[in-house]
């Protein structure tokens, strides 16, 4: 068992998640994770303070997870919010807050090259101002990452989330994301680091993407997928390469259509680069029930996408075709 408990004494753990799991090319394994922790102040009747730490960190394991080590510098990144609670008229007025750091993704360089067991994590910072994906990477022999890399600017994007990364068969490394130069249109981006980390490519445009409870007209509808709360209801971009045969990237993620919202429920969508991420295949359906003719639709979700060495591709994701009420899924 692993007890992911704050390093912060006395105080109240509120939430976190977004588990993560990678292996280095000597079976050590690293394991990473958000903690949401805090405490509520009482400084008047009705009036609280509220104080809530965002920090995402670090963990490795050299028997297969049966033990874990955890070091002092073991963080990927953290952030604290300061909110003023006013019972009596419901309101919660943020008074400060450093932004927050979501949805990290590892991967490691398992190859021959330069970077050979670099550790690399990439995540979205939600600041007021300084947001943007972000990545960090630790070299085999330190128990500390290095310092963060910008991989998107304030001016490129008014919005981006869901990384997902990868490293090639030469020791590139790929990192993707969902991003928005204008908070109404939505695209799924690549970028390409040729130097272990130290420096990114400007995005390339994968595909665009209508996503549920962020594109304009998604947002309007208020999209939603039974048993799925809204803020759940996400695109779950995956990048997958292959690094035994082909050298091709792959993409998967769900969407409610490409420019617009097809009404037709969420489907699986994949794409593929077989020039190192510079041009992208038109995003493609790959279930294979959707019925436009009689416009039925059932709601597909939460894709994920592997390789094998020998370059054979498999995507799997959760499936409500069975179900005429589109509320039953199995996983496809």
């Amino acid at each position: 068992t692993f007890l992911p408990v704050p390093y912060k004494p006395g105080v109240s753990v509120e939430g976190g998640g977004d588990p993560v799991f990678a292996y280095d090319a000597d079976g050590k394994l690293y394991y990473s994770w958000i903690d949401l922790y805090g405490g509520l102040y009482n400084s008047s009747p009705g009036i609280y303070f509220d104080t809530t730490y965002a920090e995402m960190y670090w963990a490795s394991s050299t028997n297969g997870g049966q033990t874990w080590q955890r070091s002092t510098n073991g963080y990927i990144g953290k952030g604290v919010t300061l909110e003023k609670i006013n019972l009596n008229l419901d309101t919660v007025i943020v008074l400060s807050t450093t932004g927050l750091d979501d949805k990290e993704w590892l991967t490691v360089d398992r190859t021959n090259s330069p970077y050979h067991n670099r550790l690399y994590v990439a995540w979205t910072h939600l600041g007021t101002t300084n947001y943007g994906v972000t990545v960090r990477r630790k070299l085999p022999a330190n128990d500390s990452m290095e310092a963060p890399v910008r991989v998107t600017s304030t001016t490129e994007f008014l919005g981006v989330q869901f990384t997902s990364l990868g490293v090639d068969a030469k020791g590139g490394l790929h990192v993707t994301f969902m991003g928005t130069p204008d908070t109404q249109h939505y695209a799924l981006y690549h970028s390409y680091s040729g130097d272990g980390g130290a420096s990114f490519s400007a995005p390339v445009k994968i595909s665009d993407a209508d996503i549920p409870g962020f594109s304009a007209d998604a947002k309007k509808r208020k999209d939603t997928i039974f048993g799925i709360r809204p803020n759940g209801n996400y695109p779950c971009p995956h990048l997958s390469i292959d690094t035994g045969v082909t050298g091709n990237l792959y993409m998967v993620w769900s969407a409610l259509g490409s420019t617009k919202d097809d009404t037709l429920g969420t489907d699986i969508y994949f794409s593929r680069s077989t020039d190192n991420g510079e041009t992208w295949s038109p995003g493609s359906i790959i279930n294979n029930d959707r019925d436009t003719e009689n416009w039925h639709y059932f709601d597909h979700f939460y894709p994920s996408i592997a390789v094998s060495g020998k370059g054979i591709i498999k995507v799997g994701w959760y499936d409500r075709r069975e179900d005429p009420y589109n509320q039953v899924g199995r996983y496809y």
